[in-house]
């Protein structure tokens, strides 16, 4: 039923990042909502993301082979509230983000452990799960990372299904 209701999704992006696993049990993403950027509003896709998924979470598990420099703003708020981040991102997804204005700031959380992230250099979609959401972007096709459209979910079934894939992830980091 996920596969048919999101059909234009699956068709145009490519899942084969995603573990066998994850696609089998994909029902879960059943009360998913897909998030698009318009002509009139070509950042509606991200700020619906900082708006929905980093300002209201105190614990996010993140997979990203993308950077920008929003999330590093984003995620020093949740820190400073006390939240807990866990990431696996690319090489050069992290090279990105300690060369950022705002990296001084965050060392001292990863010190703490309260940033913690590992390294995946074969990551092919986003992904973030809060207590409150989950958010999976995926790459089209022919490769380019699509900004214009994300898959959000609030059921406890998706965010299970999101925790699910992220512990898949990082066990391969």
């Amino acid at each position: 039923r996920v596969v048919k209701k999101y059909k234009d999704l699956w068709l145009t992006h490519d899942v084969s990042g995603l573990p066998d696993q994850s696609i089998s049990a994909i029902g879960a993403l059943d009360d998913s909502v897909i998030v698009t950027s318009a002509d009139v509003d070509l950042q509606k896709v991200h700020k619906t993301f900082i708006n929905n998924v980093l300002n209201v979470s105190t614990n996010i598990k993140g997979v990203s082979p993308i950077f920008h420099p929003d999330y590093i703003e984003a995620f020093k708020h949740v820190l400073k509230s006390g939240g807990q981040i866990d990431l696996i991102v690319s090489s050069e997804v992290l090279q990105k983000a300690l060369m950022s204005k705002d990296a001084a700031e965050i060392q001292p959380y990863i010190a703490d452990q309260k940033l913690r992230v590992y390294l995946n250099e074969d990551l092919k979609f986003s992904l973030t799960v809060t207590e409150n959401c989950l958010s999976l972007g995926l790459f089209n096709l022919s490769g380019m990372y699509d900004y214009l459209s994300d898959l959000q979910c609030k059921t406890s079934e998706g965010i299970e299904w999101g925790t699910q894939l992220f512990y898949k992830i990082y066990a391969q980091s």
